[in-house]
């Protein structure tokens, strides 16, 4: 039992850290782009994350057959389209903007599994959703109602692939017999792929990195990819989903928080609000499911006190 305890505390912890890290990730990833070309930064990092992944984690190698490959290729479609949109956004956005819009996946999941598995999302659902549209008009539609569809436009749409990557994940990895590192490592690949394509063909071949740039990236591939995705990966597997989704949702308070203390944003008050506002729209995401079927376990249980109840069970 103590063992056990251990373990989950340490799978809180270890979540809590990649939040943290995460959440540092955005006004870092802003400096860096500055520096650094879009598609040059990602196939750089993504590369060499993939290549130390396998690397590191040698001994999973064994584990990976054509299955683990083509359910991380198929992930990591969304997860690229989600990378390049993010990475190309956060040069017209503020760093706080993109982060917490890009939080907003958590409240679009719910939708999107309607939209495919004909799931239809809870009144809890829906009440997020509106308070999410609200938060979201808050942030971007304070200079009157020109919307800045570059940045925060482009990361509204990274978020729903974000949104639509974190569903095959758990499509894929749900019977537990796909390895999350291997698979994570797997979704590099169309990441890398579309990067060089568009460093050939936008960036022409020309590989431009600063050395203002190089520290930067550095912390990127390690923290940001490496350390962060480890830790989730074994976060998660010792942590339960309910506590990972509320730990996971302080990304992107700790985004603001880093943006305005290291990159002085100064933000409007009404951006404050707004970041609330979504902010409970994600929690109420997060919270609602758990609540749901802690409602019907207590109706199930109230309901079939012993096992002579079987047909009163079955009318609920």
């Amino acid at each position: 039992m103590k063992r056990a305890n251990n373990k989950s505390i340490m799978g809180r912890l270890m979540l809590l850290t990649a939040t943290i890290i995460w959440g540092s990730s955005f006004f870092i990833l802003k400096r860096t782009i500055e520096e650094i070309p879009v598609f040059t930064l990602l196939l750089i990092r993504f590369s060499i994350s993939f290549v130390l992944l396998l690397i590191i984690f040698a001994p999973k190698l064994k584990k990976v057959n054509v299955g683990v490959v083509a359910k991380g290729i198929i992930a990591g479609v969304p997860l690229a389209i989600a990378y390049v949109l993010q990475t190309i956004a956060i040069k017209y956005t503020t760093a706080s903007n993109n982060a917490f819009l890009t939080a907003t996946y958590c409240v679009m999941i719910p939708f999107l599994l309607w939209a495919i598995y004909k799931k239809r999302p809870s009144i809890y659902n829906f009440i997020a959703a509106i308070l999410c549209i609200i938060g979201i008009g808050l942030a971007t539609l304070q200079n009157g109602f020109e919307f800045n569809f570059m940045g925060d436009g482009l990361t509204l749409i990274a978020a729903l692939f974000f949104a639509l990557n974190i569903i095959l994940i758990d499509r894929y990895i749900k019977d537990g017999t796909v390895d999350v590192i291997m698979f994570t490592a797997f979704q590099f690949i169309p990441i890398i792929i579309a990067s060089l394509m568009g460093f050939l063909i936008q960036e022409q071949g020309q590989m431009i990195i600063t050395r203002e740039g190089v520290g930067g990236l550095v912390y990127l591939i390690l923290c940001a990819t490496i350390i962060a995705l480890t830790f989730m990966s074994y976060g998660i597997k010792n942590t339960s989903a309910f506590l990972s989704g509320l730990i996971m949702s302080l990304e992107a308070v700790f985004g603001v928080v880093f943006a305005v203390i290291f990159s002085k944003e100064k933000l409007h008050w009404l951006t404050y609000i707004s970041f609330v506002v979504i902010f409970i729209s994600m929690l109420i995401s997060e919270v609602s499911p758990h609540v749901i079927n802690s409602i019907k376990a207590k109706k199930e249980k109230e309901s079939n006190p012993s096992e002579t109840n079987d047909l009163n069970l079955e009318t609920d």
